[in-house]
């Protein structure tokens, strides 16, 4: 998202995952659901797989 410029409340907007729901799940809190993964690759995800884009770094 950063190196896109895109912070939370742009992707929420763009996404239409209401902000809460959203920072919980960047936070980790709970996991995205399919639907909200492929909204979030849609918005910021153009060159990515889905796999690329929701991989973590441990």
């Amino acid at each position: 998202m950063a190196a896109l410029g895109i912070d939370t409340i742009t992707l929420s907007q763009r996404s239409g995952i209401p902000y809460p729901t959203l920072r919980r799940r960047l936070r980790g809190e709970a996991g995205f659901t399919l639907e909200e993964a492929i909204y979030i690759h849609k918005v910021i995800g153009q060159n990515l797989t889905l796999e690329e884009l929701f991989e973590r770094d441990f």
